[in-house]
């Protein structure tokens, strides 16, 4: 499941996972972009990572199905997690050169935000 939670930085969607991804999460999220973002504005995720049904954070990322076309507007992805395959599976997303992705464990919260909002993204 999904949870679109408060943000603090305009620019920046906050979410949370907790259970299993399903299609109604996917389209949640590309509505919820597509109302904030548009088709081209650039934003940052933080993505809280609980409990989460699945071995691995690629089919997390398969269950959502998150349109491919949003993965040029995303410029930093802050997973915030203590599970251990969250942690390992970070340094993958930095194969795509447009986007950073750096995991935190859940009692580095604030470090996730400072870091997720500042300036020095790559395509901004």
């Amino acid at each position: 499941m999904l949870e679109i939670i408060p943000s603090r930085d305009m620019m920046t969607v906050a979410v949370q996972f907790s259970g299993k991804a399903t299609q109604n999460d996917a389209d949640k999220l590309e509505r919820y972009v597509a109302e904030h973002y548009g088709s081209s504005q650039k934003f940052n995720i933080l993505a809280i990572i609980r409990d989460v049904e699945g071995a691995n954070l690629m089919g997390m990322v398969s269950g959502l199905k998150f349109d491919a076309k949003r993965l040029n507007q995303i410029n930093k992805i802050a997973a915030v997690s203590n599970l251990q395959w969250v942690q390992s599976m970070a340094s993958l997303g930095n194969m795509l050169p447009t986007l950073e992705l750096k995991a935190f464990s859940e009692k580095d919260l604030e470090k996730a935000w400072a870091w997720v909002i500042t300036s020095g993204n790559r395509t901004m």
